[in-house]
């Protein structure tokens, strides 16, 4: 979800680069705001996504098997980054929307 999210994301990204505040300000400023807010959620789910996997239990381990031997560095200490970052682009992505609808009325 997360991945497809940012995909349709990037096409808005794509929408915002063609068309400039000049020629087209309604398309630019909807697709800038589409892309903020698409990229928004689809790092929430990843966020969310992440975390639960990191949270779950694991299963118990059939008697005749070792458990796995792994080099990854924990996630203890990177889902609370996760989380701060989530939410400053969330603070960002509010306080953006409000102000570049603004200054878009203000300069037609």
């Amino acid at each position: 979800t997360a991945c497809a999210l940012a995909c349709v994301a990037a096409v808005a990204l794509i929408l915002v680069t063609w068309f400039d505040t000049y020629d087209s300000e309604d398309v630019h400023f909807y697709s800038a705001a589409t892309f903020f807010l698409l990229t928004a959620i689809a790092l929430t789910v990843f966020t969310v996504c992440s975390t639960a996997i990191y949270f779950a239990k694991p299963r118990p381990l059939q008697s005749n098997t070792q458990p796995p031997k792994t080099t990854t560095p924990s996630m203890a200490t990177l889902w609370p980054l996760k989380l701060a970052m989530t939410a400053i682009f969330w603070i960002s992505v509010i306080i953006y929307l409000p102000i570049g609808s603004v200054v878009a009325c203000e300069s037609q």
